[in-house]
This record gives structure tokens, sequence and C-alpha cells, in this order.
């Protein structure tokens, strides 16, 4: 279930490979076939592949102010290069684990606030966010389920801006680069509605300024599952995602937000 991809980018510094090697660590603590969900017929899995058809802002601290962009779901399909999302979640009794990836990559174009300095600000953006979590069900009945989730949260930000001027000579480029990893906490929330209808909703915040963490990282999301077969449901809803953190002594913020549309299979 590879949807993702890893960019091409120039050697990452010690800190950051660390970062990322933590990442990959914690998920295979958790989905490796020496854990503890590998070796109990007791826990089911589920798998989904979905669809985020987001719209992104984005600002970055320049010496000449602030650069920023605000991109709708058409103008980030225009410019999209690459993305992938998917997630796997192992439950057993009150017991969860949760991984989740997504990737994109993407550019776009904004008028400048420099007047006749810089006529425009072409933005790239390539994010990869790698999110493992353990749950505990606080209630578990037939008509609902609250979890209480806490991990960690790998993050991948390049962000290479360029501000163009009437003449080529002017130009202005500069890059942001950075990972690293945030502690994050949060809740989830499952209510069956009906036999084969379900609501669904999340949301955690991270990073709270410690150490080289985002200050901070949140998410939340809320939606319906539909069940098809045994195996079988779609899910389709609404996630938001803010990512705020220094960088390179640059102050940049993402938001990705935008519907979300997607199929998982139980086993």
């Amino acid at each position: 279930m590879t949807l993702f991809r890893i960019p091409n980018s120039p050697p990452a510094s010690r800190p950051r490979r660390r970062a990322f090697v933590a990442g990959l660590a914690l998920l295979a603590t958790l989905f490796g076939p020496g854990s503890a969900a590998a070796q109990s017929d007791e826990w089911t899995y589920r798998a989904t592949v979905y669809g985020w058809f987001s719209a992104l802002d984005s600002s970055v601290e320049t010496r000449r102010g602030k650069v920023e962009t605000s991109l709708d779901f058409g103008d980030v399909w225009d410019a999209l290069d690459f993305a992938g999302f998917a997630a796997v979640e192992a439950r057993r009794n009150r017991w969860s684990l949760l991984a989740d990836i997504n990737y994109s990559a993407l550019g776009g174009s904004e008028p400048t606030p420099f007047g006749v300095l810089f006529s425009r600000a072409e933005v790239d953006t390539t994010l990869l966010v790698v999110s493992g979590y353990v749950g505990y069900a606080l209630v578990d009945t037939p008509s609902i389920r609250l979890d209480a989730a806490a991990g960690l949260r790998y993050i991948d930000l390049d962000f290479d801006t360029r501000l163009v001027a009437a003449a080529a000579a002017r130009n202005r480029a500069f890059s942001s680069s950075d990972g690293w990893v945030d502690p994050v906490a949060g809740l989830r929330l499952h209510v069956p509605l009906t036999e084969r209808l379900g609501f669904d909703a999340f949301g955690d915040v991270g990073g709270f300024g410690i150490g080289g963490a985002s200050s901070p990282s949140w998410q939340i999301y809320a939606g319906l599952g539909w069940r098809v077969g045994e195996s079988w449901s779609l899910r389709a809803g609404w996630r938001s995602m803010t990512i705020d953190k220094e960088i390179d002594g640059r102050d940049v913020s993402v938001g990705v937000h935008g519907p979300v549309a997607g199929v998982s299979i139980a086993f």
C-alpha cells in the first residue's frame, strides 16, 4: 500500500536524519512483524487509502516582509506534482494503534505586497507527515466509543520561495527546509448511526514548542463511514491541518484543509 514517495533533496543534516529515523522506528514498533498485534489472533486491522481534495494556505517571513500564498483546490490540482495518503489501524479490546501517512508536492504563484520591487512570489512546497498513535478507549459501548490517543508526528517540510522582479537579475530566492518530530495528543470519536453508517471524528495537537518541535501543529477531521460489505467501507469527510514552525530563522506556517474521500478494508 505504498502511495507516497520521499522527494529527492540534498543530504539532510544529522538532526534531521535522526528525526526521520525516530518517526520510522515508531511505525516499525507499532506495526512490524514482531509486534504484539502480529502475534495475537484477537487483533483486528483496517487499512484506508484516501484522497484529500485540499486547499493550501502558507506564509513565510522574509527580510522584506511576509509572503503569503492561498491556493484553492483548483490551484492546488494544477500545481500538484505528486500526492499520496494512507492510514492503517490495529485494534484489540480497548487498545488501538494507528499510523497515518500523507505526502504532497506542489507550487503556486501570488502577487507580492512589495510594490514595484517584485511583481509576484513563486512558492514550491513539499510536505511529508507521518503520524503514529497509541489509543485507549475511555468509553466503549455499543452506542459510542471515545479514545484518548498519544504518539509522535514526523514532519518534513521544504519551502522554496522566489521573488520575481521585472529584471531577472533582481530576482531573489531562498529556501526553508527542516525535518522534526512532534509529540502529539488527541481524541478520537466513533458513533454508530445505523447498522452500516457511522460518524467518525478526531483531533490532535502537537509540538508545543518543545525543543525543535512545532509551535504548534494540529489537525481535525469529521466524516461518515458507510459499510458496503463484510470488509469494505467508503469514507468521506472534512480534514484540516496546520503547522507553525521557525525554520532557518524564518517563521513558516502551512495550512491544508478540504474534503476527504477514501475506501477502507478490514481484515
